[in-house]
């Protein structure tokens, strides 16, 4: 079902909760102006390329060779391999 209501959301608010167990879809783009904050991972390009979370284990862990002082190597671990 699909319901279109002019300026729903028009109007300052406290706080808006709303459910939707099989999730909100947005066409177009969104702009936040403040915080994002999520309780599970966040992944862009559906997943394909694995989440936040799999960037900053990936980051934490790399290793790269020839760490004198000078130029390194590429990592040896790389973010989005599958």
């Amino acid at each position: 079902m699909v319901e279109i209501i002019p300026n729903l959301w028009k109007g300052k608010y406290n706080k808006v909760e709303l459910t939707a167990p099989a999730g909100f879809y947005f066409y177009g783009d969104l702009f936040v102006e403040g915080n994002i904050k999520a309780s599970k991972d966040i992944s862009d390009w559906n997943g394909k390329k694995g989440s936040l979370r799999t960037l900053r284990e990936t980051y934490n862990i790399h290793i790269h060779t020839g760490d004198d002082g000078g130029s390194t190597s590429q990592p040896h671990q790389i973010v989005g391999e599958e």
